[in-house]
C-alpha cells in the first residue's frame, strides 16, 4: 500500500489523486475518505501527526460516504458492486443493507435523528 502520509495542518488530501468521497464527525474529531484506485475506506484523526488508518478494503468503488455521528456507524455506497454498505466506524460489522434495485448509486446522506438514509443514483429519470 502506497504511503497515505498522515493529519497535519496542510491539505491532507493533497496527494490523493483518487479520492472520491469524504464525510466528517466533528465531535471525535475524525475524517473518512475513500480511495477509489486503492478501493479502501479510510480514517484519520483530525490531528497534528495522526497516521491514516484503513477502515474497510476490498470495496468496488465507493462514491459515497455518510457517518451517523450518533452511533457511530459509517454508510457508504459502492458503484461497482452496486450496494448501500454499512459498519461502525472501525470497520467492524460491515452488512451490505440494499442490494436489490441498486443502480449506480452515488451520493449518500444520513438523518440520525430520523434514522433515515438518502441516497442518489447516476441516472436520474426526470418526470415531465
Amino acid at each position: 500500500m502506497p504511503s497515505l502520509g498522515s493529519y497535519s495542518d496542510h491539505c491532507l488530501l493533497y496527494h490523493q489523486k483518487f479520492t472520491a468521497a469524504i464525510a466528517v464527525d466533528e465531535s471525535e474529531r475524525q475524517m473518512f475518505f475513500s480511495d477509489i484506485q486503492m478501493k479502501s475506506i479510510y480514517r484519520v484523526q483530525l490531528q497534528n501527526n495522526a497516521s491514516v488508518v484503513e477502515v474497510i478494503g476490498a470495496r468496488g468503488s465507493v462514491e459515497g460516504l455518510a457517518v451517523d455521528w450518533i452511533a457511530k456507524n459509517l454508510y457508504w455506497t459502492d458503484n461497482v458492486k452496486g450496494h448501500i454498505a454499512v459498519s461502525r466506524y472501525d470497520g467492524r460489522y460491515f452488512k451490505v443493507l440494499v442490494e436489490e434495485g441498486v443502480l449506480n448509486p452515488r451520493s449518500i446522506a444520513v438523518d440520525p435523528h430520523e434514522r433515515c438514509v438518502h441516497t442518489m443514483s447516476k441516472y436520474i429519470e426526470l418526470v415531465k
